[in-house]
């Protein structure tokens, strides 16, 4: 599952959270394909996404 900065809802998942921190599109769509199937991931172009994100979910882990 992946959950892009402007579209966040809250969401029951089995998956770990991860915070995506990236502000190169080409970067991000790589690691989001190759970690989606182990986390639900939220994904922030920058710091100030990552921090909305951050008020409104239980993220466990975060890569910048």
């Amino acid at each position: 599952m992946v959950v892009f900065a402007d579209s966040f809802q809250s969401q029951e998942s089995e998956q770990a959270s991860l915070l995506l921190i990236e502000d190169e599109k080409p970067v991000m769509d790589i690691l989001v394909r190759i970690l989606s199937n182990d986390y639900e991931i939220y994904t922030a172009p920058d710091c100030e996404a990552a921090a909305e994100i951050l008020e409104n979910q239980d993220i466990e882990v975060i890569t910048v």
